[in-house]
């Protein structure tokens, strides 16, 4: 039987430095869509940077905006603007998180 799980990768990175955690790992549920796929794994990603960003704050150290480099289009606009059944994003704005694409010049 061929697998059909969707692969997620994640890495977050400090500052001008190289990463600091990074992990590749199949998913655990199947998507219907590449844009739904890209949705779970973001939400896996954005998690675990949050994570990090609130241990770094209680160490006393300061923590500009977590930024997250997206390339599905269709994943982003749904992040932006939110699902159809719902008034939020995805990805919660109150933890500070930007999308941009990974096409655009850093």
């Amino acid at each position: 039987m061929e697998c059909i799980l969707a692969t997620t990768g994640c890495a977050v990175v400090l500052g001008e430095g190289g990463p600091v955690y990074n992990k590749s790992t199949k998913q655990k549920i199947v998507t219907k869509s590449s844009t739904e796929a890209e949705l779970v794994a973001l939400s896996d990603s954005v998690s675990q940077s949050i994570h990090m960003r609130n241990f770094l704050i209680a160490q006393g150290y300061f923590m500009g905006p977590i930024i997250v480099y997206q390339d599905n289009m269709s994943c982003m606009a749904l992040v932006k603007k939110g699902g159809p059944c719902s008034e939020r994003s995805p990805v919660a704005p109150a933890f500070d998180c930007s999308c941009q694409n990974t096409n655009e010049t850093h």
